[in-house]
Parts: C-alpha cells; sequence; structure tokens
C-alpha cells in the first residue's frame, strides 16, 4: 500500500527521508568495500538510526505545528525521542557492538540525504510579478 503526499511540503519531506535511506545505503556499500564487514555493519546502523530519526522528527514535528489535540504530550514525546537516541547511540557504542567511526559515517546519510532531496524535491522558484 503506497500513500501520496498530500501537500507539497508533504512531498519535500518524503523526498528528504528517501533520499536519507538511499544515501545510507550507497555510504554502507562504500564502508563495506573500504573497511570490511563491520564497518559495513556500523555504517548500516548509523544510517538506520538517521533515517528513522528523520521519520519520527517529521511525525511529531508535523503534530505539534497542525495543533492536533494537547501539545505537552507531542513535546514530551519530542523529548524521550531525543533521549532514546542519545542512549541507543551511547549504547551501541559503549557495547562496542560497533565502532564510532562507520556509526558515524553512517549517520552522515541525514545532512546528506536531507539536501538531496532538498535540492531533488524543491518546487521550481516562480516570480511574481
Amino acid at each position: 500500500m503506497t500513500t501520496t503526499p498530500k501537500t507539497e511540503t508533504d512531498a519535500v519531506l518524503t523526498a528528504a527521508l528517501w533520499s536519507v535511506a538511499l544515501a545510507g545505503i550507497v555510504l554502507a556499500v562504500l564502508s563495506g568495500m573500504i573497511g570490511g564487514g563491520r564497518a559495513l555493519v556500523g555504517t548500516a546502523v548509523g544510517a538506520a538510526i538517521a533515517t528513522l530519526n528523520l521519520w519520527a522528527l517529521i511525525r511529531l514535528v508535523r503534530v505539534l505545528f497542525n495543533r492536533q489535540g494537547p501539545r505537552l504530550p507531542w513535546t514530551l514525546a519530542l523529548a524521550a525521542k531525543f533521549a532514546l537516541l542519545l542512549g541507543g547511540v551511547f549504547w551501541l557504542i559503549r557495547s562496542e557492538l560497533v565502532d564510532v567511526l562507520p556509526l558515524l559515517a553512517g549517520y552522515v546519510a541525514l545532512p546528506v540525504g536531507t539536501v538531496a532531496g532538498q535540492l531533488r524535491g524543491a518546487p521550481p522558484a516562480r516570480e511574481e510579478a
């Protein structure tokens, strides 16, 4: 089942989300080719974290700005998302499940993919008379 974006903003955000996921896949493959299997896994985990972080941020901010219901629970959910992100990354590094540099390389998919998605999904500039 596919959903179509409802607004121009939704289309841009969807393009950014898919671009982050694609950038993560490319970075993971490149990292695996350069650094081996452990680097591939670390980069893939970082890219997955980046993609899920952007997805959650889009959902939470959309609800906050659309003023659907009370704002406090969504504000707390946003703070919990941030705490979960920091705690999860801390746990991954502390338990040595992934190396730090490949994890960071995977998380680079967030800014790279976001910029690529904005460039690809941006509407053409219109001149107003």
